[in-house]
């Protein structure tokens, strides 16, 4: 319902009726978020401020998880990481040289390690890479995401590729 019955006329059609009761639980769930990750930013300044600061600090904690995951993959003769570049998610794209990067996401999920194993929907990209439909392993960080995740991939990791090898 329009407020100004005048306006009816230069209101398009598709905006002269409400599309129903606004998603309550959605607008607070959203602050709710915005609020956490505000607070990751510390308890001074305004909410933009600290949103920032939140930010930067998320970026720089998922960088240095990275960097550890790479410098420990790149210690495994069989294993290439195919994300390289210098900006980017905390998202590594992994492939073993064996070509068992499904069996090794399921071995990581047996030790409770979320790392799937596709072409997510790149395949061209991952038929470029010589990985064929079937993709690779992507590895992606979170802001809770600890150095002992880190840790535990890389010994995973270990353990399979010792697993598989003659």
């Amino acid at each position: 319902m329009l407020a100004v019955p005048a306006q009816a006329r230069v209101v398009h059609p598709s905006r002269r009726r409400e599309l129903g009761t606004l998603p309550y639980e959605l607008m607070a769930g959203t602050t709710a978020a915005v609020d956490f990750i505000a607070a990751i930013g510390g308890p001074e300044g305004t909410r933009r401020e600290r949103l920032v600061r939140a930010i930067e600090a998320i970026d720089e904690h998922e960088t240095d998880l990275r960097e550890v995951i790479e410098t420990g993959f790149a210690a495994f003769d069989d294993l290439t990481v195919h994300s390289r570049a210098a900006r980017r998610s905390p998202t590594l794209f992994v492939s073993v040289a064996c070509g068992r990067d499904q069996e090794r996401a399921r071995f990581l999920a047996s030790r409770y390690i979320n790392a799937p194993a596709s072409h997510f929907y790149a395949i061209e990209a991952s038929r470029r890479l010589g990985l064929g439909d079937g993709g690779a392993l992507r590895v992606g960080l979170a802001p809770y995401n600890t150095r002992d995740d880190a840790d535990r991939l890389l010994n995973a990791t270990a353990d399979f590729l010792a697993s598989r090898r003659p």
